[in-house]
């Protein structure tokens, strides 16, 4: 299969301005029609195996694309899980190309993921085959994005996202990972805020605010569903100590040192220790 792959990359590449008015039955394309969508004209066929496929180029297709997306379409058509509904194949005058296969089934291990696809699988072209489109499952969209070696890989991977669709996001939609930073770094500004206040308030003795700082930031250490882990006050003790002493430290200069004095922190910790004593974020 990554053989077969492979040899669709190389067809992909010679995607050039090549010859105009190509004979799609030449190529086991049954043309049912045309029409126009923006600037780009579509050409709707059927392959050799029934399949209706829409062919869009802002320019006369060239026999390179035809035997492209015909080579494109036998690899696709040969693996064993994805039956496919109908093809939808973009040519663009960079010479990539984006298609979109809309799975009439994609049965794999008993779950069809197809069920799971909204849109389709979207691939793209530039150099190599990589896929970039969403799948919903509990009302979660997975962003599923990377490069197919072979269908065995990329159902493995469009299976783990169905299974476990709450671990897929923690760990590999770029998206949520960074709504989740964003969301931490708006809840360390609001407690720094407050801390403020509650000086002011009080007035606080120096011993007692550096208490309710470690306790804003122990709070501020939650889990994904609610847990609160301690934070070493050994490790704050020593971030404090390293920014007052230069205030220029990074986080990444500051996680570099406490590993070099054996202090393990995590680097949402050392997030939550910057912003609540010294409101950088």
């Amino acid at each position: 299969m990554k053989k077969g792959l492979l040899i669709i990359a190389a067809l992909l590449a010679r995607l050039t301005l090549g010859a105009y008015g190509v004979s799609l039955s030449d190529y086991g394309f049954q043309q049912t029609g045309t029409h126009q969508e923006n600037n780009l004209t579509s050409y709707d066929c059927r392959d050799a195996n029934g399949i209706p496929v829409s062919l869009l180029s802002a320019n006369a297709l060239t026999d390179d694309n035809a035997k492209t997306l015909k080579d494109l379409l036998a690899t696709l058509e040969g693996w064993k899980y994805l039956k496919i509904d109908h093809v939808r194949a973009v040519f663009n005058s960079d010479g990539s190309s984006d298609v979109v296969v809309i799975p009439s089934s994609f049965v794999y291990k008993n779950v069809n993921l197809a069920s799971y696809m909204p849109s389709g699988i979207e691939l793209y072209y530039n150099g190599y085959i990589d896929y970039d489109f969403r799948m919903l499952k509990d009302s979660l969209f997975l962003r599923l994005k990377g490069q197919i070696f072979d269908e065995t890989q990329f159902a493995d991977r469009l299976l783990s996202a169905v299974n476990d669709p709450v671990l897929y996001l923690q760990t590999n939609d770029p998206e949520y990972l960074l709504q989740r930073i964003n969301d931490l770094v708006g809840k360390v500004a609001a407690l720094s805020e407050q801390v403020t206040q509650l000086t002011q308030l009080t007035k606080l003795t120096d011993q007692d605010l550096d208490a309710q700082k470690l306790a804003l930031v122990t709070i501020g250490n939650r889990g994904l569903f609610g847990g609160i882990t301690p934070v070493s006050k050994d490790g704050v003790a020593a971030i404090v100590k390293m920014k007052k002493a230069d205030p220029s430290l990074t986080k990444d200069q500051v996680a570099a040192k406490l590993d070099q004095q054996g202090i393990k922190m995590s680097d949402k910790e050392i997030t939550l220790v910057f912003g609540v004593y010294f409101n950088e974020f």
